[in-house]
């Protein structure tokens, strides 16, 4: 497996139902993952608990909001589109040039991902 290749989940409100987890495990997949979390999310602390502070990555999305239009009236910040965007920024951050970002309930892979 490649080192510059990981997989990064987008996490919120269940942890102990990260099915892409287990389903990646099925498809053989030994490389390097983590999930990312929002700091709104009320239970930040399981997943740190669950899967240790070195697999979560956190982000605030208040201080985020300003970086895009989500093209809506509204200053609403419940939408994984922050998430979408901070986790090619994390990517970046952990030397990950090839990235593939799912959400925690995907139990399907395709031919998906990015170059950053």
């Amino acid at each position: 497996m490649r080192d510059d290749f990981a997989v990064i989940i987008l996490g919120y409100g269940r942890p102990n139902k990260t099915k892409t987890l287990r389903n990646l495990a099925m498809s053989g997949y030994t490389g390097r993952w983590y999930i990312l979390v929002g700091t709104d999310d009320p239970r930040i602390d399981e997943y740190l608990e669950m899967y240790g502070d070195e697999r979560i990555l956190v982000f605030d999305k208040a201080e985020k909001r300003h970086l895009f239009d989500k093209m809506t009236n509204d200053d609403e910040i419940r939408s994984s589109v922050w998430a979408y965007n901070v986790a090619q920024e994390k990517a970046r951050e952990l030397g990950i040039r090839y990235l593939m970002v799912l959400t925690d309930d995907a139990v399907n892979f395709g031919a998906i991902g990015a170059v950053i």
